[in-house]
């Protein structure tokens, strides 16, 4: 940078630090501490690195760089993941991925600024490492979430057609389990979409795979435990879900803008069905059908 610049640098970073001027409504994926430092060389190079930046096109997406670098801790990964929405399936420029402070480290070594005698310059002349990491570096690549969920709703699938039959109170607590989780996990979803501002999390259409209706399909797992079959009222319910599971999916089949949710289809699918089918199934104390 210029001297003049660099002036200007470094006067902005002392307005900063003035308490009045110190605090911001934090955004994670558009205002963190990373676009921060991104924002100040753009203000002092009057546009030319957002200029730069926003011609690349990015690496990944917002849900592949989470993933990626949340893979770590598979907890909170799978967390992330449910609770994104389709904004975070778009694609990004260099200067959106930049929310990261590695891609903004290896975009930055690229980029050329004015010199003052009319010529190009590299904006970073050298690097110098302060302290050596001592984490293990993420993959470079996301996982690949689909398999391991398909295999998990098969397998809760599978587990709740076995009890059914030979363990109705194991069924129950089962169902009754992902009913509750279901359920707990659409108001989260609705929580998010609208009452916060991370527009990440707004549109999700895993709504439609995990919403508070599950609470209300409860009584009819302690029905079916008790040998009763499926009241009107959780008939029109179930179907309700099963529909919900079907739109979620044609969604999906969107050619533009389709949420990148295919993992938790494939776990949606086999547990609802699985569901759907043990409590359609169900025969009332008079042997009568369902």
């Amino acid at each position: 940078m210029s001297a003049v610049q660099a002036a200007k640098l470094r006067d902005f970073l002392l307005w900063n630090l003035e308490p009045q001027n110190a605090g911001y409504n934090y955004d994670y994926l558009l205002d963190n501490c990373a676009t921060r430092v991104r924002d100040a060389l753009d203000r002092v190079l009057d546009g030319a690195l957002q200029k730069t930046l926003s011609a690349r096109p990015g690496a990944m997406t917002y849900r592949q760089q989470i993933d990626r670098l949340t893979s770590g801790q598979a907890w909170m990964m799978l967390a992330l993941d449910l609770g994104m929405g389709p904004s975070a399936d778009k694609a990004l420029t260099a200067w959106q991925e930049s929310f990261l402070p590695m891609v903004l480290q290896r975009q930055l070594r690229s980029v050329r600024v004015a010199d003052g005698v009319g010529g190009l310059a590299p904006l970073v002349l050298r690097e110098r490492r302060i302290a050596p990491n001592r984490l293990t570096p993420p993959p470079l690549r996301p996982p690949d979430l689909r398999p391991p969920l398909a295999l998990a709703g098969v397998a809760f699938a599978a587990l709740l057609l076995a009890l059914r039959r030979r363990a109705p109170r194991a069924y129950a607590l089962a169902a009754g389990a992902y009913l509750s989780a279901a359920g707990f996990v659409g108001v989260v979803l609705g929580c998010l979409w609208t009452l916060t501002m991370h527009h990440v999390a707004w549109d999700n259409a895993n709504l439609l795979l995990f919403n508070p209706l599950s609470f209300a399909l409860l009584p009819a797992v302690s029905r079916a435990r008790r040998g009763g079959g499926l009241a009107a009222p959780s008939r029109a319910l179930l179907a309700l879900q099963l529909a919900a599971v079907l739109l979620a999916g044609l969604l999906h089949l969107l050619p533009d803008g389709a949420q990148q949710n295919q993992p938790w289809l494939l776990f949606a699918i086999c547990c609802w069905s699985a569901l759907a089918y043990s409590l359609r199934g169900a025969a009332n104390p008079e042997g009568e059908p369902a």
